[in-house]
């Protein structure tokens, strides 16, 4: 089994005073949590736009720890050299760390990490310019007074609709195309999708790369296979 090295003090010089001391406290936490578990995990979360999506990670992983700071903070606290590095070859981790990308520390096995992680999405509204992954059609006919007054129909207008109001509820006169599946998203589209809560598509986070403690192996995760390859 692998020692697990020294603490090396971390010096944040090039980072402004303003959030230095928030920093240097989350290199800390990172240093504590290293200490408590045995696998490190890189993961992506670009496509997570809602909070409670996060919080239902954490919920599923909620006997581990998972950190989402800057990426660049995240790599000073594991050691961006293998002079630095928290852990034999944890350095390597830190090519991955760019961007919306976040670390989970954990004692669960790898292969009960990876079928969590790889059951879980999460429905999501469309954003404009995302190619639609299915058609949506808005049928004519009135709407539901509670969720469309008279006051929206303008709006409805504004956002290509064919309405007109009948005896205080607004009528959608044709039926409505928003998107197609394969085609792009348009501004108008996304906020039709939002008013008839139409989340079509899925968001999931994605591993990157593992770092075990117990042999200091670091390897980076296929996203199609996942299969492993050594880190770089």
């Amino acid at each position: 089994m692998a020692r697990s090295r020294r603490r090396r003090p971390v010096r944040l010089t090039r980072v402004k005073k303003v959030g230095r001391a928030r920093k240097l406290a989350l290199v800390e936490r990172i240093h504590t949590y290293l200490d408590k578990y045995d696998h490190v995990y890189v993961f992506d979360y670009t496509t997570l736009r809602m909070a409670r999506s996060m919080q239902l990670v954490r919920q599923m992983f909620n006997d581990s720890y998972i950190i989402q700071g800057k990426a660049k903070v995240m790599a000073i606290a594991l050691g961006r050299s293998p002079e630095e590095s928290q852990g034999p070859n944890l350095y390597k981790l830190t090519a991955f760390l760019k961007g919306r990308r976040g670390l989970l520390m954990t004692n669960q096995p790898s292969k009960e990490v990876k079928q969590k992680v790889q059951a879980v999405r999460f429905p999501e509204y469309h954003e404009c310019g995302e190619t639609a992954v299915a058609t949506f059609t808005i049928p004519r006919g009135p709407l539901d007074p509670n969720r469309f007054p008279v006051t929206m129909d303008p709006l409805l207008r504004k956002l290509g609709l064919s309405t007109k109001v009948v005896r205080g509820v607004v009528e959608v006169t044709q039926d409505h195309t928003v998107c197609e599946e394969g085609k792009p998203i348009t501004r108008e589209a996304s906020k039709l999708l939002r008013l008839w809560r139409q989340m079509l598509t899925f968001s999931r986070i994605t591993l990157l790369a593992h770092w075990r403690k117990v042999d200091g192996v670091a390897t980076a995760i296929k996203q199609k296979e996942e299969t492993k390859g050594e880190a770089s």
